[in-house]
This record gives structure tokens, sequence and C-alpha cells, in this order.
């Protein structure tokens, strides 16, 4: 374990044809001493595409889904710093995974955010209230060790941390990154099915937040001290 180094985990379900530009950019990062590719019983190659690279790779034989995949990637962890990384990205480049990591793994962030360049963000008077829901982000495992299980269950992930993150962290750093972008599952699984993955994912996000707002949030405003009472995380972003 190192406190000048983080791990890079990426959750993989049928990637095979974008992991490989993900996993060129993170392997030329000087800030991991540790990748860790957790493919999440892939039926198109991944595990041969990702065999190229210098990485460490955790096949599950049976498709558990993002959250629990990423709960396995951390438990593989050496590093306190964690770095969660989708494999679908375009546009991802050292600059962009370094500013990301760095606030967190130099101890100015509890946790930090890459955002996608969205009309919706450059309203930074409004970002403490929308949901930001970008799978690349850096964290401290601690801060993933207070999650609760249901929330490491398939999209209600990046939800979950959100929510505890504003409770249980001082600092949440976000910035958007021009030319970062996603592919849409839409365009990886045809209309139809990308439609119908897309509803579920949603529908995972609403779970997440009802779970949060209705029964943990009252759970652990009674566990904290009585002086931080009513305090959430101090948010801030840079550039857009």
């Amino acid at each position: 374990m190192s406190a000048l180094f983080a791990t890079a985990i990426v959750p993989a379900y049928n990637e095979a044809k974008r992991i490989g530009v993900v996993l060129e950019v993170l392997i030329h990062c000087k800030c991991f001493n540790q990748i860790i590719v957790i493919d999440d019983g892939s039926r198109d190659g991944a595990l041969k595409a990702v065999t190229k690279y210098p990485v460490e790779c955790h096949r599950l034989t049976v498709n558990k889904g993002k959250g629990k995949a990423m709960d396995i990637g951390v438990k593989l962890a050496k590093n306190q710093c964690i770095f969660f990384c989708d494999a679908d990205l375009k546009g991802l480049n050292k600059k962009i995974v370094m500013e990301t990591v760095m606030p967190v793994l130099m101890r100015q962030a509890d946790m930090s955010i890459a955002l996608r360049p969205r009309t919706l963000y450059a309203l930074h008077r409004l970002n403490k209230y929308i949901p930001i829901l970008e799978g690349q982000r850096a964290l401290t495992k601690s801060l993933w060790r207070k999650l609760p299980e249901y929330y490491k269950q398939g999209y209600r992930i990046e939800a979950g941390l959100n929510a505890f993150a504003s409770y249980f962290c001082s600092n949440i750093k976000y910035r958007v990154f021009p030319g970062l972008d996603q592919t849409v599952k839409e365009s990886k699984h045809g209309i139809l099915r990308g439609t119908v993955q897309r509803w579920r994912m949603h529908l995972d996000i609403l779970r997440a937040y009802k779970q949060f707002f209705l029964h943990d949030r009252r759970l652990i405003m009674a566990k904290r001290p009585f002086w931080t009472k009513g305090k959430a995380a101090r948010i801030y972003q840079t550039g857009f």
C-alpha cells in the first residue's frame, strides 16, 4: 500500500472494441501502480483484448452488474485512493486522469469527478442539486466502505456515492473536460435494447435516491456529532 499511488478500476461488460483506448491512457499515467479490469461476464472477447496490456484482469463467470464489479475491484485494490473509469469513454487523456486523481491522492478532496461537457453543468450554482452520475471519479477507499451494499448493485452506485459523500466528506471536487465523451447505450446495443437498458439505469438511480432520502439519510444524521448536523460537504468546481 502506498500513499503516493492510486489504483485504477475499470468495470467492463462487452467492451472489447472500446476498452483498449481507455487502457492505453491509464497505463501511461504515473499516478497508478495498479490497474484492475473487472470483466463482468463479457461474451464478446473482452478478456482477450485486455490481456494485451500490463494490467490485472479478473473475469466474473456471471454478469453481476456495474456496482458489484466495482466492489470486487475495490477489494483487490492495494491503495487507499481509487479511480473508477468506464470502459467505453471517448476522449480520455492523461491530463484528465491526473487532474481528477491528484486532488484525492494529495488529500485536497475526498472525491473528484471528471464531467463530460454538458450545458447543464455550466450552471454552477445548481450543480449541488443536479445528480452527477459520471463513472470516471477518484475517491478514498474509506468512503467506499461507508456505502451500504444496497448501493453497490447495478447502476445505483454513482447516485449512492454522491449521496453519502455529501454527508461524510468535507470536499467534493468536479471539473468539466471538453472532449470527454461516452458511447451511448443505443449505439452499443441497438435502439430497442439500448433504450431498455437506459430506462433500467434510470430506474436504478431513482431507487438509490429513494432509499437514501427516505431511509439512510435519517440514520446518518442520527449518528453524526451534533455540531455537524445539517451540514453537507463543500462541493466546488474548476473550469468548464
